[in-house]
């Protein structure tokens, strides 16, 4: 059975948004895809997916925006940039190739742009496990009214089977002399 559930929260200018979506799958498949500040919630959130969610594959997707004032800031290695940044000069004057985007390419390499690490609160905790429930209650309303078709749609090809048997019954009788 297909699913979907979605929750989204405001608070304090940190939106929190959770996605639960789910394909047809004779396993539990779990996909969760969080901000590493709430890694150590994974094998947490983990564990109330299985034990609400039997069966499919499913993709759960956990964002975390922080408006402008709740941003940390990046910051430059200087040191290490000015030592890549020569180093390819020398590179570039020895091989006689072009030097114009050395600064955008020296800004690409590992750890000369570090950004701070987002700091998690309890509060925050508290928040995205509330959101998360919301969007797990909206993932299974979707999943019951989902089932509550499929029901009717059944019960009705059964109903319409039964019929056509009993018309079947009706005329079996004619039907083997008709045959000789």
């Amino acid at each position: 059975m297909t699913g979907y559930g979605l929750a989204l929260t405001d608070h304090e200018n940190v939106k929190f948004s959770v996605e639960i979506k789910s394909l047809n799958s004779k396993f539990l498949e779990l996909n969760l895809k969080l901000p590493r500040a709430f890694s150590d919630k994974e094998l947490l959130l983990r564990n109330i997916c299985s034990k609400d969610i039997e069966r499919g594959k499913v993709s759960v997707s956990i964002n975390v925006e922080r408006g402008e004032e709740n941003l940390k800031g990046a910051t430059i290695n200087a040191g290490l940039l000015s030592k890549y940044y020569k180093q390819l000069q020398e590179i570039n004057l020895s091989l006689g190739a072009d030097s114009t985007n050395l600064l955008q390419a020296v800004l690409n390499f590992p750890e000369v742009i570090t950004y701070a690490e987002e700091e998690v609160n309890e509060g925050d905790w508290d928040i995205l496990n509330d959101t998360f429930t919301k969007a797990l209650a909206a993932f299974n309303q979707f999943r019951a009214a989902e089932g509550l078709v499929l029901k009717t749609d059944l019960e009705l090809r059964i109903k319409n089977i039964l019929q056509f048997f009993a018309e079947v019954e009706v005329l079996e009788p004619l039907r083997i002399p008709g045959i000789k």
